[in-house]
């Protein structure tokens, strides 16, 4: 099993969401918290990006969930929060072909030649006739402003040609196939941390405000996937619904949790 075009995964949870009566607002920034008297969350402030138009949302329930912008958003909204996710840099670039050789349209299929090219190299067939691959890992590289694209390394993208007209670019009887074609290319920016854990949990008051209090915050962290966003992020997603609700966790979460 291999992982689904990320697009029209979105476009089939967008439309899940839309059913369940879900208000998605994009083009929309969250700019400021209001707080109770007793601390508890009250709204959110928001901006259209568009109009700067400003205005509240009443909100009791809040979480963080903006990739590799989550520091930076959470300083922003909580100009006194202490809290350090240890953010780690890792970008990669990647780049889609149409499938030389396709068998099935319903089929999909994950192959990694790390162990061959001692670096990391990872093939995704997807379930709409193209092959997603991502190469090295790029630790230096600098995140972008939210709603920005970072141009992908030329060289990585060479290499990555090189790669799959090695590994890809044949058929069954080892006959050349027509050349590649480039559907797409660019560099992504993973959520990951120091630890390698990802961040499932309500972020405690001391972590928040900088003051010691028993009392829930409202706020919620789920953050730091690394290179399994995409496949972790449903699985995540229900972890995180049960943390908020107040259930217990369909798995031991203790290790994703901030104390």
């Amino acid at each position: 099993m291999g992982p689904p075009a990320p697009r029209c995964l979105g476009i089939w949870l967008e439309r899940k969401c839309a059913t369940e009566g879900v208000d998605i607002r994009t083009s929309t920034t969250a700019t400021a918290v209001a707080t109770a008297e007793n601390g508890a969350l009250k709204s959110v402030q928001c901006s259209i990006l568009a109009t700067g138009e400003s205005y509240s949302l009443p909100c009791q329930k809040l979480v963080i969930a903006a990739g590799p912008w989550s520091p930076s958003l959470i300083q922003s909204l909580f100009p006194n929060s202490i809290l350090d996710l240890q953010p780690s840099t890792n970008a990669g670039d990647w780049m889609v072909f149409q499938d030389p050789n396709p068998v099935r349209a319903d089929t999909t299929s994950a192959v990694f030649f790390d162990d061959i090219v001692h670096e990391k190299l990872e093939y995704g067939g997807r379930n709409n006739g193209s092959i997603f691959v991502c190469g090295r890992r790029n630790f230096t590289a600098i995140l972008p402003p939210p709603g920005k694209e970072d141009e992908p390394d030329q060289r990585v993208l060479s290499d990555l040609i090189q790669y799959s007209r090695r590994f890809i670019h044949q058929d069954i009887e080892g006959e050349a196939c027509p050349a590649l074609s480039i559907l797409e290319k660019g560099r992504a920016f993973r959520p990951s941390t120091v630890a390698g854990l990802p961040r499932i949990s309500e972020i405690p008051s001391e972590k928040l405000y900088c003051v010691e209090s028993e009392a829930p915050t409202g706020v919620f962290l789920c953050y730091g996937h690394g290179s399994y966003g995409l496949t972790l992020g449903m699985g995540s997603g229900k972890l995180m619904a049960q943390v908020i609700l107040g259930l217990k966790p369909d798995i031991d979460i203790s290790k994703f949790t901030i104390s």
